[in-house]
């Protein structure tokens, strides 16, 4: 088997969502002069490659440690919306692969926007779900969905995406990197949020599982 990091790293000089506090990474112990290494780390719930409960947006809903281990991993299908730069991504797209979707627990979708993490341009027209593919998505028996853009919704506007999916109880994450490894693959697919208490969203390390022959 083979196992592939879909995750951003996390480290001071990163992007994050207009409005994010700038992480913090310090050394506050060493070996050479302590004998020991620690690292006092400061960030948003949202920072980098995360995942949102549905507590980010729906008043009353269900934060992250609430959800069972198992509402983390599962099959994963991966859609191609990479022709949807600055457009929203039709139902159609998915309805090419509804058989695999309803099959799966986890929906990724590829828009290769993670092209330009780092770079001016990632935070601007990157392709988000129309409202009647959300719609449809949310009907489904999904755990959750990711895609490697930064948000579900355009920076500015209503959060109309992530309320249709959160409200259903999915677990959405965003900022994933290298889902183009995965074109053509049947994979697993992981996202294990870091575990507080009242979480409204978490960093994940997300991870692919395939075979190399599949």
């Amino acid at each position: 088997m083979e196992t592939l990091c879909l995750s951003h790293l996390i480290e001071e000089e990163m992007p994050l969502f207009p409005g994010t506090e700038q992480p913090s990474v310090k050394r506050i112990f060493s070996v050479e002069k302590d004998h020991f290494a620690e690292t006092r780390l400061s960030f948003s719930s949202h920072t980098g490659t995360h995942m949102d409960a549905p507590a980010h947006m729906i008043p009353g809903g269900k934060t992250l440690d609430h959800y069972n281990p198992g509402s983390f991993t599962g099959a994963g299908v991966l859609v191609d919306a990479t022709a949807f730069g600055g457009k929203e991504i039709p139902l159609d797209i998915m309805m090419q692969k509804e058989e695999e979707i309803r099959k799966s627990d986890y929906l990724l979708i590829h828009t290769s926007w993670d092209r330009l993490w780092g770079r001016p341009g990632y935070f601007e027209n990157y392709p988000v779900l129309s409202p009647k593919t959300a719609l449809w998505l949310a009907s489904l028996p999904l755990k959750g969905i990711g895609l490697d853009a930064p948000s579900f919704d355009p920076v500015k506007g209503p959060q109309r995406i992530h309320h249709i999916l959160l409200g259903k109880g999915f677990l959405l994450v965003e900022n994933l990197a290298g889902l183009d490894r995965l074109r053509g693959r049947r994979f697993s697919f992981s996202a294990f949020p870091l575990l507080y208490q009242k979480s409204d969203g978490a960093p994940v390390y997300a991870a692919a599982v395939f075979s190399p022959s599949s």
